[in-house]
């Protein structure tokens, strides 16, 4: 095998949660403030088991402790906004650039563009015909274009991905000229 990925797995350190009597299952829960049980306290970071499409789940990664981070922050300073990021990360392994935007379930509808057999491609997710996620392998330019449509709340439905014409950039370009 020329690559082997060995997933050890991590649990979360709650024993200080638990002892201050905080809602604990797989890591401190939080709602969609970030905050725990017990309102005067914040959780945020891989510890934070936090609302998502439906679910609660931690995200191990520098950049959803920053954007937590912030976000818990400003509710300090009196904000009163849920936490609606879409989570994101990346890794390089190898010759591999490997970005995640969404959380993407296994029974999630798919459109791939690209080439998977040149080793450059993007698979986009689907649930109930919209966008929900993007996992790309060598093609960053997606993954930009698809953290810019979230951000600017620009849907993008299945029926229009699996247009023989379909490209993404396209799209974009046409959604933008549309709001303008």
């Amino acid at each position: 095998a020329d690559l082997f990925v060995v997933g050890i797995g991590v649990q979360p350190n709650v024993e200080i949660a638990e002892e201050a009597e905080l809602s604990t299952d797989n890591g401190i829960v939080v709602d969609t403030q970030l905050r725990t049980s017990d309102p005067n306290i914040f959780a945020l970071g891989d510890c934070a088991s936090f609302p998502v499409a439906g679910k609660n789940l931690r995200l191990e990664s520098v950049q959803n402790a920053v954007d937590q981070a912030k976000h818990v922050a400003n509710q300090i300073l009196g904000a009163d906004e849920p936490y609606t990021v879409t989570p994101w990360f990346w890794s390089t392994q190898g010759r591999y650039r490997l970005q995640m935007t969404g959380i993407i379930h296994s029974d999630d509808e798919i459109k791939v563009l690209g080439d998977p057999a040149k080793k450059k491609f993007s698979v986009l997710a689907f649930r109930h015909g919209e966008l929900i996620g993007v996992e790309s392998v060598n093609q960053p330019a997606d993954q930009t274009i698809v953290r810019r449509m979230f951000n600017e709340r620009i849907p993008l439905h299945l029926t229009d991905a699996l247009a023989d014409d379909f490209d993404l950039r396209s799209h974009l370009k046409h959604a933008i000229s549309a709001i303008a």
